[in-house]
C-alpha cells in the first residue's frame, strides 16, 4: 500500500516507523547521508507532520502526496530546468531556520530523479506581505537568497519591488516573467 491510501491512524504509524528507521540508516552511515535528509526526518519526528491532517490521505498537505500526484507522473520526461514559486507555508521560526536545507534536499532530489545532476533551479524569492511580516518570513527571503550561493546551478529571483505587500501576487506579472526568463538563459 502506499502512504496516500492508508487511513490517518495507520498513515501515521508506518510514518513515524519509517522516520524512526531513516534516522537509524542515517546514524549508521554517517557522512554519506544528506544534512537536509536528516533535518527533514527529525523535523518530521519532532513536529508530528502527520496529526495535524485534517482532511485525510489525499489532502494536498500530506506529506508527499503532491510527490506521488504530481512529480512522479513527470518523472521519465527529460527536464532542463525548473521554477520553484514557494515557501510561504513554511515560515514558521523552525522551518525557516532550516530552508536552505530543505531547498537543498529538493533539488538534489529531482536532479537524481530526472537524471540530471546539471538541472536549473530559478527559485522566485517571497515578496514582502504585511501579514506575514516578522522573522521567519524575513527568514525564508534570505534562505532562498542564500540557496544560490550554496547550490550549483540555482539563482534566485527578487520579487519584492513588483510585488504589492498586501497582495502577494505580482501585479507586473511581464517583469517578474522577464526576470525569471534572464536567470534561465544565464545558465
Amino acid at each position: 500500500k502506499r502512504f496516500a491510501d492508508l487511513d490517518k491512524a495507520a498513515y501515521h504509524e508506518r510514518f513515524v516507523i519509517f522516520q524512526k528507521k531513516l534516522l537509524e540508516y542515517m546514524d549508521e552511515h554517517g557522512e554519506a547521508v544528506d544534512t537536509a535528509a536528516r533535518l527533514g526526518a527529525e523535523y518530521a519526528l519532532k513536529h508530528n507532520f502527520s496529526i495535524t491532517i485534517e482532511e485525510g490521505p489525499y489532502h494536498y498537505k500530506h506529506p508527499g502526496n503532491l510527490r506521488m500526484t504530481m512529480l512522479e507522473r513527470i518523472v521519465p520526461l527529460s527536464v532542463k530546468g525548473v521554477i520553484w514559486y514557494q515557501g510561504e507555508s513554511n515560515a514558521s521560526v523552525d522551518e525557516a531556520n532550516i530552508y536552505v536545507e530543505f531547498l537543498k534536499a529538493l533539488v538534489y532530489s529531482w536532479r537524481r530523479d530526472f537524471k540530471n545532476d546539471d538541472m536549473n533551479f530559478v527559485i522566485i524569492q517571497l515578496a514582502d506581505h504585511l501579514d506575514r511580516a516578522g522573522y521567519a518570513w524575513e527568514k525564508i527571503q534570505s534562505e532562498q537568497l542564500k540557496a544560490q550561493s550554496v547550490i550549483p546551478n540555482v539563482s534566485t529571483v527578487i520579487c519584492r519591488d513588483v510585488c504589492d505587500n498586501i497582495d502577494i501576487h505580482p501585479k507586473e506579472k511581464d517583469v517578474l516573467s522577464s526576470r525569471v526568463c534572464d536567470a534561465l538563459k544565464s545558465f
